[in-house]
């Protein structure tokens, strides 16, 4: 799906394994108001602690 935002690109967004968007579904293109990045590297080291 085709999704437009018109602003700034958030910091690591290049890096980004998951971008949710938020926003809403004009018919043709998804116009998203506000992007977070979701980067697991940061998030790794504790899930390589939980067993």
């Amino acid at each position: 799906m085709e999704v437009r935002y018109h602003g700034q690109k958030p910091d690591q967004f290049d890096q980004a394994h998951h971008i949710v968007a938020i926003g809403r579904y004009d018919g043709t293109a998804f116009q998203a108001d506000k992007l977070l990045i979701k980067c697991p590297s940061k998030y790794e080291k504790e899930k390589g602690n939980a067993k």
